[in-house]
């Protein structure tokens, strides 16, 4: 079973649900497991599809999908709490989104890999074995959210359900309690929250760039 990018939403955490059942494999580790051996183990990956170490097409999936202008500045705070990037994020588009600054040998990886978000978007669509899940929706219903997800990859919803409501309980106390964090940071999660960093021509760059993915999947009007 592969759960294809993080189903670490704001709103709810499922990693000890599944951990319980599940052994969780990095990419590194998946890419050494052989695939009749890999049944009872999730993997979760930013990489593209063609880009998973293993045929993804032999396993069930979930594509975690945000708009592209949040998950990039989410992406943005990521680097910022946690690879000591000091920039602003306007020169952070400008470098990820409109390449006018030179990227490093690490970032040339990772977009080797990873692309860009509507490419990475584009490589999961239209795959039998793959079901798209909207972050936004996952965190406006939790609890139904992850149920369709859990009969997708056929589970049986009834041995998980427990420890999806006891973590969603547990997610919100943590969020609760952490409400006087740094204003800037609590947007990382934040539907929507993109409207309050990017300018009006970055927002024109993005929807150029990625807007008939936008409109598909209801995150641009037509």
């Amino acid at each position: 079973m592969v759960l294809v990018d993080s189903l670490k939403a704001k709103a709810i955490d499922l990693n000890p649900v599944f951990s319980t059942k599940y052994r969780f494999f990095s990419t590194h580790e998946f890419a050494s497991i052989k695939s009749e051996n890999a049944k009872g183990c999730i993997f979760k990956s930013h990489l593209m599809y063609d880009k998973s170490p293993q045929d993804l097409s032999k396993y069930k999936g979930v594509y975690l999908l945000r708009d592209g202008r949040d998950s990039m500045l989410s992406y943005y705070f990521y680097n910022v709490k946690h690879k000591g990037y000091t920039e602003s994020w306007d020169v952070f588009f400008d470098r990820y989104f409109e390449r006018k600054h030179p990227l490093n040998y690490r970032e040339k990886v990772l977009l080797k890999l990873m692309s860009g978000w509507g490419e990475n978007v584009q490589s999961y669509l239209n795959r039998p074995s793959v079901k798209i899940l909207r972050y936004e929706d996952l965190v406006a219903d939790p609890v139904n959210q992850v149920k369709n997800m859990i009969d997708f990859l056929g589970l049986n919803y009834d041995d998980y359900k427990d420890g999806i409501l006891a973590n969603l309980q547990k997610s919100n106390e943590s969020l609760n309690n952490k409400a006087k964090r740094d204003q800037d940071e609590r947007k990382r999660g934040t539907v929507g929250s993109w409207s309050d960093f990017y300018s009006e021509e970055q927002n024109i760059a993005f929807i150029s760039r990625y807007g008939k993915l936008l409109e598909q999947f209801g995150y641009l009007k037509p």
